[in-house]
């Protein structure tokens, strides 16, 4: 909860400082198989880390990223799947790559029937974004 605390502020210098810790790959690697409570902090913790760039690489650069972010839509609660949301859609921001790793995962199926059965308008508008963005992938690059 401190760390949530720490990051939570717009502090670059202390989010830096978590990031070279390592404390991305820490929390993903936790998150796999924990409660509701830590797990909701946890991607509180990394989507917060995601508004640096720093942040980015280090969620980018882990394998375990999107599997775990995706996983956590709709299945734990609605925090959990806010949070991710907001980090996929950070990370799909800045990396074309991170959207089309999240869509091979099932990311897609999740987003469409989390804006289906309804969420907050921040997560709706998240989501409707990543949609956006996947089409203009498609569009630009041709393939459908």
């Amino acid at each position: 909860m401190v760390v949530f605390h720490m990051v939570s502020p717009s502090n670059e210098k202390t989010k830096a400082e978590f990031v070279e810790m390592d404390l991305v790959s820490l929390l993903l690697e936790s998150i796999i198989e924990s409660k509701k409570s830590y797990c909701e902090r946890a991607l509180g913790v990394i989507d917060k880390l995601c508004e640096t760039k720093q942040g980015r690489e280090s969620a980018c650069n882990n394998a375990l990223a999107m599997p775990v972010m995706v996983k956590k839509i709709l299945r734990v609660s609605k925090l959990t799947t806010e949070y991710s949301v907001s980090a996929i859609w950070k990370l799909s921001k800045y990396e074309e790559k991170v959207l089309m790793e999240a869509l091979q995962v099932g990311a897609f199926k999740k987003l469409l029937l989390l804006v289906q059965v309804g969420c907050g308008d921040e997560t709706d508008e998240k989501a409707t974004e990543l949609f956006e963005i996947n089409e203009s992938i498609h569009t630009w690059s041709g393939v459908y």
